[in-house]
């Protein structure tokens, strides 16, 4: 009976709980909230915008479909603020009742514009992307949406003195497109950023996807995809006046431009020109001259069609400057150059690079439904580019740092040195250490062919490019993205002399050859080239690319997933246009096509664990055409393809997590990538080739395999309504993961005679980049429309780039195929002996503060802006990269070399510029 009794008790406890919990539940009811986030102007979903009820804890982020759902317990009026980077925020007023749903439908955003009274002192300006193109450093597209990124925003920016590389990847593995055309070239696979430069008004409407997440407008590499939209009717309407001065490639720049939005009878227009120049930039000798126009007319002929004509033109003309050995800079300074001299009282650099590649494209939209969406862009873009330099035929060298002008080569007999002759070498280079310009004049005028000349290496391009896409909103959770399209390239390349330098005439000639191999082209032997006119080579190259991209999206309350997949088939060939004397039966005409067929296929998830926390994961394989400048070894000269040509392969995987807040954001990444079957191409002049053989050479590289795997942080803070707190780091390891095949292409060494092995580079450091980064910033934003940021910045695992040719078995062997026997020991070689020559040069550590400032005004409809900026606000000096000369190839000839004090072909680097400002004063209206 107690038993009994004390098992009612407990049920009855029991009910007693079930029943109190249900009144509970009752009492705090629960009401819902949802709707659906667009753009204004092409009503395309917008992911990770914010949506939340002031007063209340109910928030939510718009998921990749743009739909947002929020569960409140209050009840009575509220406003709901929408708000995300690079669009207004709205806010509206809602009636929340109990136990009630409600949908509110489609909301739209329209863009802003930050130099109207949103600035913030950490975020990416448009003065920002057109101070790093005029730098002419690596722009990395697809993070230009630092503002939605904390870490990408540093890396873009933050980070650029360095050339700091997202992840260590080249900026090819980013893909950018205008209009749903990929605008990356064929030959290197970057995107040629000048050729939209100065325009960046007219090019605010884009939309990025990072690394492998997934696009609607095509598949996207490595390092993710930026699309530009340049329809006249999404342009914001409104007339912009801009000035700028820069202490930096370019010194000043003036911009205007003018859109009138969607007019009568449906038309919009808008225009855009800009003017950038710098007589002398930071760097000695360089100066910078870029001019940029862009219209776009666009027709609404209904709700569902419309067809917009965009033409751009952006000219970009600028001297270059040198990499140095440490000698010449000890002598001159970091800020020497080596590329220009004074002639006739003007700096005239001899280095010069010029862009022109205007862009014609016609783009058709046609919206049936709110489902369907169809656009489709030809396009056509027909220009040169070209790099000037001095060439001599039959005398020395008129570079003022070549190596036997230097002190250290009068000084390298170290049991007789040459003092007198070094003493004066140092006083000519002090005093007149530049190119001679009057010299090479003079040496002209007794010769009747020019033993000096200027020429330059051109690229003349036309590509014409096809490409539609089609978006489908099945459902509320599913989506189907697909486009097709087609690029095709033709590209003329030649010597084109500029000028002969006071002669009349120059023989095209090979200067280092004898009998029918000192032709540059046996069908016009001993051409006489004229100012203007083509010599030394010529072929063009073709180029096919035709794929197709198909993706499919499921958004879930708690999972997104997207899985997209790309087919490619890409086709080559070259036609020599000369017939080289050395190759005269593999020159001239059409070689062989080559057909490759590419493969490639990633997949994102996104798991929702809360509204705040959340969990990605990216993975991706891809088989991709090896680039047009990998193709042919010496492609000046002859039809040879590489060897062992076969597909580039890729395996990437992420892992992030997000935490996400009003007023704080932070990610958390960690990547692994694995390049294969790469190849690599240098060209240079090496001594100690097989023995003691010396020539001009093409190295090789094929089946390089490299390996990128690290972490990425970064994080934001809102500690009051006007001060915002950054943090970012990046701690990578990027290395050669394998030994690859090494060979030589040169007129001395080919098929088997220029297989060298293997290349000793597994474990090396990649360079060009630091590999750990991070970055410290904070930033007040006043209610006045005023702000100040400041930021702090540490780099460190800075490598040289290495040179293969001296890491492999030619290094330690002597021609009759055994190692070199060392001259001190009296035996050969050993692995420790060779090994102590391979270690990699570290740079040093690096710490940078940079200054930012800005205010804006408005008065009648009308903004006034100013913006400034201080880099490197402390001027330190540091070495931003650099490379091994491959000069001494061999154990013996390097050994000599690195005994000297000053070896003669120690490596060579480029330095800072010091500090950088930057002040811009516009007028929006």
């Amino acid at each position: 009976m107690k038993k009994k009794a004390t098992s009612n008790s407990i049920r009855g406890v029991l009910c007693g709980l079930f029943f109190g919990v249900s009144f509970l539940s009752n009492a705090q009811w629960i009401s819902s909230l949802s709707g659906r986030v667009l753009s204004e102007n092409r009503r395309i979903p917008l992911e990770g915008v914010l949506v939340r009820l002031e007063s209340t804890s109910g928030f939510a982020y718009t998921d990749a479909q743009g739909f947002f759902e929020i569960h409140i317990r209050e009840k009575g009026d509220f406003h709901l603020v929408l708000s995300a980077e690079d669009f207004v925020s709205k806010k509206m007023l809602l009636t929340m009742l109990p136990k009630k749903s409600l949908n509110l439908g489609e909301l739209v955003l329209s863009r802003s514009d930050r130099e109207t009274g949103q600035f913030s002192g950490l975020l990416i300006t448009d003065m920002d992307v057109q101070q790093e193109e005029a730098s002419g450093a690596e722009i990395i597209p697809g993070l230009m949406q630092a503002s939605r990124d904390v870490f990408a925003s540093a890396a873009a920016f933050r980070f650029r003195p360095l050339r700091f590389k997202i992840r260590g990847y080249d900026s090819r593995e980013a893909s950018v497109m205008i209009n749903g055309i990929e605008m990356n070239k064929h030959f290197d696979g970057r995107p040629q950023w000048n050729n939209w430069g100065g325009l960046n008004t007219v090019f605010k409407n884009q939309s990025q996807v990072f690394g492998m997440a997934a696009s609607t407008h095509g598949y996207g590499r490595l390092l993710g995809l930026t699309h530009y939209s340049t329809l006249a009717s999404e342009i914001r309407p409104g007339s912009v006046i801009s000035m700028a001065l820069n202490r930096g490639t370019y010194r000043n720049r003036i911009l205007f431009s003018h859109s009138t939005g969607v007019m009568e009878q449906g038309w919009a227009m808008a225009f855009c020109a800009s003017l950038r120049t710098a007589e002398k930039g930071v760097i000695e000798g360089t100066h910078y001259k870029a001019w940029s126009s862009f219209i776009a007319v666009e027709k609404r002929f209904n709700v569902q069609h419309r067809l917009n004509l965009t033409a751009f033109l952006a000219y970009n003309t600028r001297g270059k400057s040198s990499p140095n050995t440490q000698e010449v800079y000890d002598l001159l300074g970091y800020g020497y150059n080596a590329y220009w001299g004074d002639q006739f009282g003007k700096i005239r650099n001899a280095r010069v690079q010029e862009i022109q590649e205007p862009v014609l494209q016609l783009t058709h939209v046609w919206n049936p439904t709110k489902e369907w969406r169809f656009s489709s862009t030809f396009s056509i873009q027909e220009g040169h580019v070209g790099s000037s330099r001095l060439g001599h035929f039959e005398a020395p060298d008129p570079s003022p740092t070549q190596y036997q002008k230097l002190p250290s080569y009068h000084l390298r007999d170290l049991e007789n040195p040459n003092y007198e002759s070094a003493f004066l070498a140092l006083k000519s280079l002090r005093e007149s250490g530049q190119i001679d310009w009057d010299r090479l004049y003079e040496t002209n005028s007794f010769h009747s062919s020019a033993r000096h000349y200027l020429y330059q290496d051109r690229k003349d391009d036309r590509t014409r490019a096809f490409h539609t896409e089609v978006d489908w909103q099945i459902s509320r959770q599913w989506r189907a993205d697909i486009s097709l399209f087609h690029q095709d390239l033709s590209s003329l390349n030649y010597a084109k002399m500029l000028d002969l330098l006071g002669s009349e005439a120059f023989v095209d000639l090979d200067f280092y050859a004898t009998g029918l191999a000192r032709q540059n082209d046996a069908n016009h032997p001993n051409r006489v080239v004229k100012e203007g006119g083509s010599f030394f080579y010529r072929y063009r190259l073709n180029s096919e690319k035709s794929g197709l991209f198909y993706q499919f999206s499921h958004t879930a309350k708690h999972l997104e997933f997207q899985l997209g997949i790309q087919h490619l088939r890409s086709c080559f060939q070259r036609q020599g246009l000369y017939r080289n004397g050395a190759y005269p039966e593999r020159s001239f005409g059409k070689s062989p096509q080559k057909v490759f067929w590419d493969f490639g296929a990633k997949a994102a998830f996104l798991y929702k664990i809360t509204g705040r926390h959340l969990l990605g994961f990216h993975v991706g394989v891809s088989d991709q055409a090896p680039l047009v400048k990998s193709l042919f070894p010496q492609v000046r000269v002859n039809e040879d393809w590489t060897p062992g040509l076969r597909n580039e392969q890729r395996q990437s995987v992420d892992l992030t997590y997000r935490y996400r807040a009003p007023g704080t954001q932070v990610r958390l990444t960690a990547y692994h990538t694995r390049f294969s079957n790469q190849i690599d191409l240098s060209y240079t002049f090496s001594q100690g080739l097989r023995g003691d053989e010396a020539d001009f050479v093409t190295t090789v590289l094929t089946g390089l395999s490299r390996q990128h795997q690290g972490l990425e942080f970064g994080a934001k803070m809102q500690l009051s309504p006007s001060i915002e707190l950054s943090a970012v780091a990046a701690l990578g390891t990027y290395v050669y993961a394998n030994n690859p095949r090494l060979y030589l292409r040169s007129d001395q060494f080919s098929g088997q005679e220029g297989d060298f092995g293997r290349a000793y580079l597994r474990g090396r450091r990649l360079g060009g980049t630091p590999q750990t980064a991070s970055s410290l910033g904070i930033s007040y934003r006043d209610p006045a429309y005023w702000s100040v940021g400041i930021n702090v910045n540490y780099f460190s695992n800075r490598y040289l780039s290495i040179s293969p040719l001296i890491r492999s078995d030619n290094f330690f062997m002597d021609a009759d195929g055994l190692p070199f026997v060392n001259p001190e020991t009296g035996r050969h070689l050993s692995s420790m002996e060779v090994k102590d020559f391979w270690k990699q040069e570290k740079l040093s550590d690096v710490f940078l503060v940079n200054f930012t400032f800005g205010k804006s005004w408005k008065t009648d409809g009308q903004y006034l802006y100013v913006f400034g900026s201080i880099t490197n606000l402390l001027g330190v000096l540091f070495k931003t990269g650099g490379f091994e000369q491959s000069r001494k190839a061999n154990y013996l000839e390097l050994k000599e070399d690195r005994a000297l004090e000053t070896p003669l072909f120690g490596p060579k680097y480029w330095a800072s510029n010091g500090v950088g400002c930057f002040l811009t004063l516009s007028l929006h209206r």
